[in-house]
């Protein structure tokens, strides 16, 4: 057998097959490619946010909020007693110098951090010497969010668990 022999025999790579190959190869890159663009620009409304301006005037207005409440120097401190009886929450505020702070009106709303129900809003009432109390009915068991704020300045979260 010659070497002629050998070669008639074998199929040989042709530039038209290279090039048909290539051709089928980018354009299946180029088909899928465009199927996500085309679903990428169908699905994405053009804004991250309705009312991004207005929230980011918000967003500043809490930052000076949180400045001129870091400025005042208060301390706070709020519990949840549960006798049996009923509920009572508790909140303590002192000044910077550590002297109570009497006469503010305070006021807490509670939810559920994952919300779902309607936020329960608690008055407190005065106990003397900075310390204020509300009375309220027996919290369910689980995990509650409380926003505590006393007069316009004063605004802190606190998360509390409630046992069984």
């Amino acid at each position: 057998m010659s070497a002629d022999t050998i070669n008639e025999n074998r199929t040989l790579i042709t530039g038209r097959t290279v090039l048909l190959g290539m051709i089928a190869f980018f354009g299946i890159i180029i088909a899928v490619n465009s199927v996500f663009v085309y679903f990428a620009l169908d699905t994405w409304p053009g804004l991250a946010d309705e009312d991004s301006y207005n929230k980011g005037l918000d967003y500043n207005r809490q930052l000076e909020a949180a400045e001129a409440q870091r400025d005042l120097g208060w301390h706070s401190s709020l519990s949840y007693v549960d006798d049996g009886n009923g509920a009572l929450l508790v909140a303590t505020f002192e000044g910077p110098d550590g002297v109570p702070l009497g006469g503010l009106d305070v006021q807490a709303v509670i939810q559920r951090p994952v919300g779902g129900d309607e936020p329960l809003i608690v008055d407190f009432s005065e106990a003397g010497s900075g310390i204020y109390h509300s009375l309220l009915a027996e919290l369910a068991a689980g995990r509650w969010d409380i926003e505590l704020t006393a007069g316009d300045a004063y605004l802190l979260r606190y998360e509390i668990e409630v046992e069984p």
